[in-house]
């Protein structure tokens, strides 16, 4: 018979062989994935340089001298520039008051407009209301004697 110890040894061997083959594969992962990066890193470098403009007004050697900072024209204007004004600081709403008295005054300019058109364009719409006023004043003087 086998003694145990020898096998526990054998499947640690493994366990350790397996180990050194996945952090292989790690390691072949990384270096790939920093080879992508790289090239990843010197198209958008290449894409994204600033495109020489050789000088109009200076000869090319001039041109040679100062390439980290090439010359360029300044925009030309599309459109005609105002002249700086005062700026007016941005005013504030009106108070909360005024802002409900406002509109409860259009509510009711409303209301009568309604009521305007509605007894222009049929005058006996309203009649209702023509009746009704003494028929309330005869309830409160009979209560009131």
């Amino acid at each position: 018979m086998t003694d145990p110890s020898d096998a526990t040894a054998a499947d640690e061997g493994g366990v350790d062989e397996a180990v050194t083959r996945v952090d292989e594969a790690v390691t072949r992962v990384d270096e790939a994935v920093t080879r992508v990066d790289e090239a990843v890193t010197r198209q958008v470098r290449a894409s994204s340089a600033p495109i020489r403009q050789t000088s109009t007004f200076a000869p090319a050697e001039a041109a040679a001298v100062t390439a980290e900072l090439p010359a360029q024209r300044p925009p030309s204007p599309t459109f005609a520039r105002r002249p700086v004004e005062h700026i007016r600081p941005r005013r504030q709403p009106a108070p909360a008051t005024l802002q409900i008295l406002v509109w409860l005054l259009a509510l009711i300019f409303l209301i009568v407009a309604v009521g305007a058109i509605v007894a222009l364009a049929s005058p006996n719409a309203l009649s209702f209301l023509r009746n009704s006023g003494p028929a309330a004043l005869q309830i409160v003087s009979s209560t009131a004697g």
